[in-house]
């Protein structure tokens, strides 16, 4: 017995773990660092909304880390090399992991989230490239699935890397992937609303904002019209995007990429509806957005710029995706649907 508590001794202090760490300590960083784990560069938590009640702002992977110990201290080394855009460490760190467990849901949607950042790290052209890593990456994300229903992170992972097979590949020639594709969303922002499944990234992002704002991108992607909603299962609705953006800005008002989104949602529901209250809140949003500090990673520095391209250009909004700029024009569309 003395043998087995000296072990469990041995091994929490190799590990650099300790009990009894106070999560809302205003020196957390310093306790975490000193305890052997790594902690997100640039991180403020004074600068994100509560998700709830008591919310720490911490990422959820590293209370995991902290409270659970084992192959969760690895799955969050391997969250934070995804935050950290090394692609290479957060496989090997994810293989080591599904090795031990190969079982655990989790070591999936990390697969399909660093597949999906190495995808949108490539040019706008290199879409076999781009392609090829979205499609893995769904297909680890339908693997979480097959292992958890109803879990959040699988769902808003399939629904976020079938979302960026179709984009890549032109939306308009999978339009029928749709309705998997607000499926999967709704389930994510349903289970991260009823309170039971809050997940913190390591980016400050939660499972609340990061939901609303894929329904967000969705409903503004999706047809307008008669005609191509008889093609596609899922109808565009700027009101619908609007409303989920501005409720994902609100969590964290300092991530870029959601103030192009909005901005992208309001001059589209000018250009189609000629809205020019639409038209000066979004350049109202892109103005704010495009005076943020420059952000520290290579996809949010997209959006980043992105925020004065929409601005000054903001007849690409309809159609303006990170990963290429989509078709939106009904008759271009409708030659498109009679070739195939």
């Amino acid at each position: 017995m003395y043998f087995v508590k000296f072990l469990i001794i041995c091994f929490f202090s190799f590990s650099g773990i300790a009990m009894g760490i106070d999560l809302n300590a205003p020196n957390i960083k310093e306790i975490v660092t000193e305890k052997g784990l790594p902690f997100p560069k640039g991180y403020d938590r004074s600068k994100y909304s509560a998700a709830y009640k008591g919310d720490n702002k911490l990422p959820t992977g590293l209370i995991y880390a902290i409270e659970k110990k084992g192959i969760y201290v690895n799955l969050w080394r391997a969250e934070m090399a995804i935050d950290d855009e090394d692609y290479n460490l957060a496989i090997k760190l994810l293989q080591e992991a599904e090795k031990k467990d190969p079982k655990n849901p989790t070591i999936y949607w990390l697969h399909a989230k660093n597949l999906m950042m190495e995808g949108l790290r490539q040019d706008e052209k290199a879409t076999k490239k781009k392609g090829k890593l979205f499609k893995k990456g769904y297909e680890y994300a339908l693997k979480c699935r097959e292992l958890s229903p109803e879990d959040y992170n699988c769902e808003m992972h399939i629904g976020a890397l079938l979302g960026r097979v179709m984009t890549n590949a032109g939306i308009w020639s999978t339009l029928f992937n749709a309705g998997k594709v607000e499926k999967a969303f709704n389930n994510a922002n349903r289970l991260a609303n009823e309170g039971k499944q809050h997940y913190r990234y390591a980016s400050g992002n939660t499972s609340i904002g990061v939901s609303a704002f894929a329904l967000g991108v969705m409903y503004r992607l999706a047809p307008h019209g008669w005609f191509m909603r008889l093609l596609s299962p899922v109808d565009g609705d700027l009101d619908k995007s609007i409303k989920f953006h501005e409720q994902t800005l609100k969590t964290k008002p300092t991530e870029a990429e959601y103030s192009t989104e909005l901005g992208a949602s309001y001059l589209c529901k000018w250009q189609l509806k000629k809205d020019k209250e639409a038209l000066r809140r979004g350049k109202k949003v892109l103005t704010r957005c495009s005076n943020l500090p420059v952000p520290r990673t290579a996809t949010s520095k997209i959006s980043h710029r992105d925020c004065s391209r929409l601005k000054n250009n903001p007849k690409l909004a309809c159609g303006y995706s990170k990963d290429r700029q989509q078709e939106t024009d009904p008759d271009k569309m409708k030659a498109q649907v009679k070739k195939e």
